[in-house]
């Protein structure tokens, strides 16, 4: 019979502090009126601290060094005011409900209580939620990448939107995530980030010591997003002219296409000559074979001050004698460079014994291209951050904002996405290039054949076309062992694969037998109708720009995209590299 009672008056106390509960939650509108009404001046200063809050924030640019302690100051008192109120009426709250809960001698007081405070206790708490967002914002985001972002306080009026982490901004967010056209480049550039531990130049640095991550904010003229052969080429010679750049790479430097190309010194495009000639007509195509002999020579002295270049030929074989393709592109290039020659029959078998003729390239060469660019890195003349993924970019007033997952750069003259793909703010890349997965595997061939090797299209021999070959030359290889690549897959209309299964096949024909092994697979974008790559702006935002469709022959484009963006740093155009291809 006692635990009887004692349930039942357990049961009335639930009963009777439900019905209080209940009391309070039917007469929250009216109760939030009566706080308002009962507390007028409180309620009154507190919203006028949020508004001061705001004003002060939209004040930062106008108070530079200060505003940041002076909106920490406004925040917390309006934080300290709305604590005190909710720590009050919440305590009389509770307080009713205890004595509730005790006795229902009071009941009509507790309920008076509880009408009266509920109100005053959830509006405290809004407040204090508001001011702590509006604490921890002003602590990240001022904390991280300063004031420099922030416009007037009459930008307001034009209707634009606060930025991200207490900024006020002139644009809005740009995300840079990859813009691939069709599911097949994504899953082929999956593929090339499963097979990069094939790569024989990633090997190479398995062990270099970490550069930084970024952590806070930095300040540049220029951002560069990508450490590959185009971004650290551009980098690197804007630091020439006296810019200060930072690049941000997402993984380690040149882990991405840049690890994994064949990176052969040379000017022989995706396409060939010929096409560029009726492109270009002649004096234009005289200017870039210009410009690519000297971005040849721009690519040597890099490789020759932070990496292992050596000088070698490049020869272009085909497996019939006076093959028409490979006399065109000899009598083409020899016009710029007489060096070049052209080779029939057993001239040309001793360079290849499978080759019936040959154009012999002079003055190229070959590299590591992950040495290289490690090299320049960590060469100081431009600061490089890796494990920094940019996730977006805001134009402002005064140059771009280049957000990572942990820091931000205020790039006051631009920012230049060097990707490799096209990333969301120029999806009209895609309309311009062709995504093309390559597959390169590795061979000991069982002889020295220093240079850089290229076959030309010949249906007619039953070859395979569009191979190449080099050796490597690294301390972990055999003095035999060759990079082997081709059999390409054009994914506009092609479909991704893991691994090529011809290129063992293609390998072993070319070379007696020989065995691939460790192949990895890389994407690559290329303007088959010009054979050049893309340097150009957003159209809305000219602060951004894109610099990619370096191709098979990515050092020289490289070095072409960082001549275009130094061309541009000295009030120069260069209507070549844009998708118009203005010839006028």
């Amino acid at each position: 019979m006692g635990s009887e009672r004692l349930s039942e008056s357990i049961d009335t106390k639930l009963k009777r502090e439900l019905n209080l509960a209940a009391e309070g939650l039917n007469g929250f509108a009216d109760a939030a009126r009566d706080a308002f009404t009962n507390h007028k001046t409180e309620t009154l200063l507190e919203a006028g601290g949020a508004a001061a809050v705001g004003v002060g924030l939209a004040l930062v640019r106008q108070i530079p060094g200060i505003g940041l302690p002076i909106s920490l100051a406004m925040s917390a008192g309006l934080l300290g005011a709305s604590v005190k109120g909710v720590v009050e009426n919440g305590s009389a709250a509770f307080g009713a409900f205890h004595d509730n809960w005790k006795s229902a001698d009071h009941w009509q007081a507790n309920k008076d209580i509880v009408h009266n405070d509920i109100g005053k206790f959830a509006f405290d708490t809004a407040v204090m939620a508001a001011a702590g967002g509006v604490s921890a914002g002003l602590v990240r985001g001022f904390g991280a990448a300063g004031f420099t972002s922030a416009r007037p306080l009459g930008a307001l009026a034009s209707g634009e939107t606060p930025l991200r982490s207490g900024f006020l901004s002139a644009g809005p967010k740009l995300d840079v995530e990859p813009a691939f056209p069709n599911t097949e480049v994504q899953r082929a550039f999956q593929f090339q980030r499963d097979t990069s531990a094939n790569s024989p130049w990633l090997r190479t640095v398995a062990n270099l010591p970490l550069l930084p991550r970024l952590e806070g904010k930095v300040d540049a003229d220029v951002a560069v997003v990508g450490s590959g052969v185009v971004g650290q080429q551009i980098a690197y010679r804007l630091a020439q002219m006296g810019k200060k750049v930072v690049v941000l790479e997402g993984g380690r430097v040149a882990s991405g296409t840049s690890g994994m190309m064949g990176a052969m010194n040379t000017v022989v495009p995706d396409t060939g000559f010929g096409p560029m000639l009726e492109k270009l007509g002649p004096d234009k195509f005289a200017e870039m074979m210009g410009r690519m002999l000297a971005a040849r020579s721009s690519v040597e002295i890099l490789g020759r001050k932070y990496g292992d270049f050596r000088p070698h030929n490049s020869y272009n074989v085909a497996y019939s004698e006076n093959n028409a393709d490979v006399v065109s592109e000899a009598d083409l290039l020899r016009k710029f460079d007489p060096r070049v020659r052209f080779v029939n029959g057993k001239e040309a078998q001793d360079l290849f014994p499978l080759a019936r003729s040959a154009a012999i390239l002079p003055g190229e060469g070959n590299l590591n291209p992950v040495k290289m660019l490690n090299g320049m890195a960590r060469s100081g003349q431009y600061q490089v951050f890796e494990n920094s993924p940019v996730l977006s970019v805001v134009p402002t007033t005064d140059g771009a904002l280049v957000f990572t997952d942990n820091g931000v750069v205020h790039a006051k003259d631009k920012v230049i996405l060097a990707t490799n793909h096209p990333v969301g703010p120029f999806i009209d890349a895609n309309d311009h290039l062709t995504a093309v997965q390559t597959f390169a595997n590795v061979a000991d061939i069982g002889r020295r054949m220093p240079g850089n090797y290229f076959d030309a299209p010949d249906q007619t021999s039953g070859k395979v076309p569009f191979s190449y070959w080099r050796q490597f030359n690294l301390p972990k290889f055999g003095s035999t062992e060759t990079l082997v690549g081709g059999t390409a897959h054009f994914l506009h209309d092609g479909v991704a694969l893991p691994f090529e299964p011809q290129l063992p096949q293609v390998t072993s024909r070319l070379f007696n037998g020989a065995s691939g092994r460790d192949q990895f697979t890389a994407l690559i974008w290329t303007d088959y109708d010009w054979g050049l790559p893309l340097y150009y702006h957003h159209r809305q935002f000219p602060v951004l720009s894109t610099a990619l469709g370096g191709g098979g022959n990515g050092l020289n484009a490289g070095a072409m995209l960082a001549q275009a963006v130094a061309r541009e740093a000295i009030g120069q155009t260069d209507p070549l590299l844009t998708p118009a291809r203005s010839v006028t």
